[in-house]
C-alpha cells in the first residue's frame, strides 16, 4: 500500500512523531499508527489536511503520482528562479551513471 508508506516516510523525513502529527490533525496517536500500518484509510478531508501538512498533493500521498511540489507562493520571482536553477543542477548531477 503506497499511502501508508508515503505517510510514514514524509512524517519521518520532517522529524515529526506520530503524537505530533496526531495533534496537528486532531487525532490520537493510535489513529495515525493505523493509517501508517494500512489498518485504516483517511477520509477525503483528512487526506487533504495531511497533504497540506507535508506540502504534497493528494495524488502523491495516494501513489498516483511520483511528483512532489514545493510551495513557492511566498517567494519572490528571483527566489523561484534560484530554486529552478538548483533543481536543474541536481537533475544534471543525478543523471551521471558510472
Amino acid at each position: 500500500m503506497v499511502f501508508c508508506e508515503r505517510l510514514k516516510e514524509l512524517r519521518n523525513a520532517r522529524g515529526i512523531t506520530q503524537d505530533q502529527l496526531a495533534s496537528r490533525l486532531d487525532l490520537t496517536r493510535a489513529a495515525v499508527s493505523s493509517y501508517e500500518n494500512g489498518v485504516r484509510t483517511p477520509s477525503f478531508s483528512l487526506l487533504s489536511r495531511m497533504a497540506g501538512i507535508f506540502n504534497v498533493s493528494t495524488d502523491y500521498l495516494l501513489g498516483h503520482s511520483n511528483t512532489r511540489y514545493i510551495d513557492a507562493t511566498s517567494l519572490t520571482d528571483k527566489q523561484i528562479e534560484l530554486l529552478y536553477g538548483m533543481v536543474d543542477e541536481f537533475k544534471e548531477g543525478n543523471s551521471y551513471r558510472p
